[in-house]
């Protein structure tokens, strides 16, 4: 059995396959994208993990004469060529069931077609692109309410279940797979989606309209626009539409309300800076008509992956969290590196110099258990936060 693996990759699918291998104390190398610059984002940086925990990185070239190992690409931005290689053991995941959607955009492809189902693929790698004979797949049913942002965290999440569970055999050369066929292949490269020119086409059925808004939302990339309005979702209303695609027959701070070709669509407004500032300056009220006319605010996150709940608990505003929570908000919510709520809202206590308020999380069933917060938070916290929740725990300590 071979004892080395090279990852070549980036975000959570490399870190989370990475850490595995570090478990298995396997012999590991990283090749990183060129992207990569070492801070986190929506997921976490490859880079940033391999500094942390010393692990070598190699170029692409090098990484073509270490013998004895496999070669393992997770979202790699780089073609590899086979041939270039000392060995055969390459292995690609690609997010989608190949060989529909070789290339690019399958977050948003699928979506944009009204697909049912995606998923994921482990594959060998040829010299074609995305074309190598298929070792395992895993399907994804794509839900009504599917964005380009959730089923892309579902491929994360299915990605790195399939790497882990075949990586034993991988390094055993003892799995078995299958060549693609032809029959319903597709293939999207980068000029498959205009950019520069991305916007809402109302000319289409509620179902088409809906399917656009959805595939392209993805805050940390793009949202979908149309005229001066910025879209998060919609809903397709039992209202037959009389007047021409893309009029627009109610508008209010929220929402929009248009014909189509066949039934009236809501469409959504993208209003979580306004929610926001609602939330800082605990304006219930304000906070309860706009999260009723449009309810996906709940569900978005700032660029740093905290939800509107956790702005509340960082403003201490425990008003508003406890309204949240009746809306199905999560007490225990994290940010996208893990940062919990309860800890956002240590700090703010750190800033009034207070924590007498943080006890009524505690009525909410906060989670103040300290394994809440993982090592590389705590080790970053100053003295003085760290101090705060010291003295936290052990005046509530009967509580937990």
């Amino acid at each position: 059995m071979l004892d080395t693996v090279i990852v070549a990759g980036k975000n959570n699918i490399a870190i989370n396959v990475c850490s595995f291998l570090l478990e298995k104390k396997i012999n590991l190398y990283a090749v990183l994208t060129k992207n990569d610059n070492g801070v986190d984002s929506f997921q976490s940086s490859f880079k940033k993990f391999c500094l942390q925990n010393k692990l070598r990185v190699i170029s692409l070239r090098e990484s073509y004469r270490i013998d004895n190992s496999i070669f393992l690409s997770l979202q790699f931005d780089q073609i590899v060529k086979p041939e270039l290689f000392s060995h055969h053991r390459l292995y690609n995941v690609h997010f989608s069931l190949l060989p529909e959607y070789k290339g690019m955009y399958t977050a948003i492809l699928p979506l944009l077609h009204q697909r049912k189902n995606s998923g994921v693929t482990l594959h060998k790698i040829n010299q074609g692109i995305d074309t190598g004979d298929i070792i395992e797949q895993k399907k994804i049913p794509l839900s009504s309410d599917e964005t380009a942002e959730s089923l892309y965290s579902k491929y994360i999440e299915l990605g790195t279940q399939i790497t882990t569970k075949n990586l034993e055999t991988l390094l055993a050369d003892s799995f078995s797979s299958y060549p693609q066929t032809s029959s319903g292949a597709s293939y999207y490269s980068k000029k498959a989606i205009n950019y520069s020119c991305l916007e809402l086409d109302t000319f289409k059925t509620a179902s088409e309209i809906k399917a656009q808004v959805q595939a392209f939302t993805f805050r940390n990339y793009q949202l979908l626009k149309w005229k001066n309005y910025t879209f998060i979702g919609c809903s397709i209303s039992k209202n037959a539409s009389t007047l021409k695609p893309g009029t627009i027959l109610k508008a209010t701070q929220n929402k929009l309300i248009l014909a189509s070709m066949d039934f009236d669509i809501v469409l959504y407004l993208d209003t979580l800076e306004e929610l926001i500032l609602n939330i800082k300056n605990g304006q219930l009220a304000e906070i309860k008509h706009r999260l009723t006319e449009n309810p996906l605010l709940l569900k978005q996150r700032t660029l740093k992956g905290c939800s509107p709940i956790i702005i509340a608990a960082s403003y201490s505003q425990f008003e508003v969290v406890k309204y949240l929570l009746t809306k199905d908000a999560k007490i225990n919510d994290s940010d996208y590196q893990g940062k919990s709520l309860i800890l956002y809202a240590l700090e703010d206590a750190e800033r009034r110099n207070s924590i007498e308020q943080l006890s009524e999380l505690i009525q909410l069933s906060a989670d103040l258990c300290p394994q809440a917060y993982n090592g590389s938070l705590l080790s970053s916290l100053s003295t003085c936060q760290a101090h705060l929740i010291k003295e936290f725990f052990q005046k509530y300590k009967s509580h937990i």
